[in-house]
Order: C-alpha cells, then sequence, then structure tokens
C-alpha cells in the first residue's frame, strides 16, 4: 500500500523536472513566442519570429489598436492611423455620442452635436418624458386620473 502511496506522489513531481520540461518546450517554444508576440504580451522576442510572423503580429496589431480607436477605448493609438481611417474613428465617435445623447446617458457632451441633432435630442427626451408620464397614468386608477387632471387643469388656468 505505502509502494502506490509514493508512486502517486511521485510521478507529478517527475514531470516537473528540468529534463522533462526541456523536452516538452523544445518544440513548441517557437510556436508560443509567435502566440505570445500576437497577443502583445511583454515575453514577446520579435527577433525569434520569421518574417511572416513578424508581418503577421505587425497586422494583428494594427487591427486592434483599430478596434481599440472605433470603441474608444484607452489602448488607441490615433498617430498610428491613415487620414481616411481617422475620419472613419471621428464618425464612429460621433454616432456614438449621438447615440448617448439620444439615450440620456451620461457619455453624452451635446456641445459636440450639430443644431439638427441638438433639436433631434430635445425632441426625443420630451418623447422619452411623454410615454413616462403616459405610463404613469396608465397605472394610476381612473377616479385618481380624473382628479389629478381637475387638479392638473386648475393649476394651469390659475398660472395663466
Amino acid at each position: 500500500m505505502n509502494k502506490y502511496r509514493w508512486f502517486f506522489f511521485a510521478s507529478p513531481l517527475v514531470s516537473l523536472s528540468p529534463m522533462t520540461a526541456s523536452a516538452q518546450t523544445g518544440g513548441d517554444s517557437r510556436v508560443e513566442n509567435f502566440r505570445t508576440c500576437l497577443n502583445a504580451y511583454a515575453e514577446c522576442n520579435m527577433t525569434r519570429l520569421s518574417a511572416d510572423e513578424r508581418q503577421a503580429v505587425a497586422s494583428a496589431f494594427s487591427d486592434n489598436n483599430l478596434e481599440n480607436c472605433l470603441a474608444s477605448l484607452s489602448g488607441c493609438d490615433g498617430s498610428l492611423l491613415s487620414l481616411e481611417i481617422k475620419k472613419e474613428v471621428e464618425c464612429a465617435n460621433h454616432l456614438r455620442n449621438l447615440d448617448n445623447c439620444l439615450d440620456s446617458l451620461t457619455g453624452c457632451d451635446q456641445q459636440k452635436l450639430t443644431a439638427q441633432e441638438q433639436r433631434l435630442v430635445s425632441s426625443a427626451a420630451r418623447d422619452s418624458n411623454l410615454q413616462r408620464f403616459s405610463r404613469a397614468m396608465e397605472a394610476i386608477s381612473f377616479s385618481s386620473r380624473v382628479r389629478c387632471i381637475r387638479g392638473f387643469t386648475t393649476r394651469v388656468q390659475l398660472a395663466t
């Protein structure tokens, strides 16, 4: 029984020995380095890559940078973009801002909107408020609604 316990305890230790580790990483180290470079990890060793692999890594980095710029993420380096792509990124950012304003989100900057877009946002906000008021009114019983409307009408008449 003790022999079996020793075997199960020692077998994982043998797989961690330096001789076994070098055999496992010898053939895969180049592939692993390529994956590391594709993921832009600091451990990447560009000198160990072939010309095709370096081109693939550069392309992956460029694609990742573009995705970051289109999504307004901090990993965006706008200086690496062409003028045409910069215009597309600016357009995407403008549309995102407009969408945020239409949805009344905190990421909205109305100063970056055109006059027409500002009117559209104001109209959408009024419509949204009216829809919320309508839903609230539907939730109130009929008699309460009549009292509410009479009181509102009276207040409006007094104010004018």
